[in-house]
């Protein structure tokens, strides 16, 4: 048994399947900067540090200690939910620590982080993609099932969050157009379909992703479907963006 933090599409820590955290108006800080720990995994940071980041605009004249309150119900929350202390699963940790004057967060070895599946097995395929491209291809794959929607998805729009999140959604276009270059290379023109319009949800205007679609469309023949696609995309993009159809897709379109 595994326990797995969830990053895309919404914030979460699950055993089971079953969510081991709950969320109340009350506890909105202290899940923020849960989620600012999980985000900066690697790094050990100082209190001024996480104030400036988080709570810079705060109006409270004590700031060191609203600090030491949220770390206090963090460390209860996580105590409360089985993931440290003496009721915590082996493995299964997750705990904040101060070390030093500097705090940093400490996961057990069965503690799987989506975001960080996500990522290996993306560098994974692209080391894969020239020497062995099917098993690029099956690294791809696992990359694309993990990628639930916008990392964080509903948690604040601060600048910290905002750096991560543009890169975990570039590197799920990326990862998305490689396995459709694959897929293409082999003929898997249907499957193109299919990762299309599960892609397209999270990320419903990039257009090298409808390319790959209308490609895919026309080798298998769906003329209608495929001009159909066209004129909505490239509408809706005009609309919306106020940019006109690339090269590209003109090119598609004669």
């Amino acid at each position: 048994m595994s326990l797995h933090v969830l990053t895309f599409g919404g914030f979460d820590i699950q055993r089971s399947n079953n969510s081991l955290i709950k969320k109340s108006k009350r506890s909105k800080r202290s899940h923020e900067l849960l989620e600012y720990f999980i985000t900066n995994r690697e790094k050990k940071l100082s209190s001024e540090n996480i104030i400036n980041n988080l709570w810079s605009d705060s109006e409270s004249a004590d700031p060191q200690n609203v600090l030491r309150t949220q770390i206090f119900r963090i460390r209860k929350l996580l105590k409360e939910a089985g993931l440290n202390g003496s009721g915590s699963a082996p493995g299964e940790t997750i705990e904040i620590i101060l070390e030093n004057g500097f705090y940093f967060i400490k996961t057990g070895e069965n503690c799987k982080i989506d975001a960080v599946l996500f990522e290996n097995a993306v560098i994974e395929g692209d080391s894969l993609k020239a020497g062995d491209p099917d098993a690029a291809l099956e690294r791809y794959q696992s990359a694309f099932s993990l990628y639930k929607g916008e990392y964080l998805e509903g948690s604040s729009g601060s600048e910290w969050l905002f750096i991560t999140r543009n890169r975990y959604n570039r590197l799920f276009i990326q990862a998305t157009l490689r396995l459709f270059e694959l897929l293409k290379l082999k003929g898997l023109w249907r499957e193109v379909v299919d990762y299309f319009e599960q892609a397209v949800v999270f990320e419903p205007l990039e257009e090298s992703l409808h390319l790959y679609y209308l490609e895919a469309l026309l080798s298998l023949g769906e003329f209608k479907n495929a001009l159909s696609h066209y004129n909505y995309i490239t509408g809706r993009i005009l609309k919306e963006l106020a940019v006109k159809p690339s090269a590209a897709f003109r090119n598609i379109y004669n």
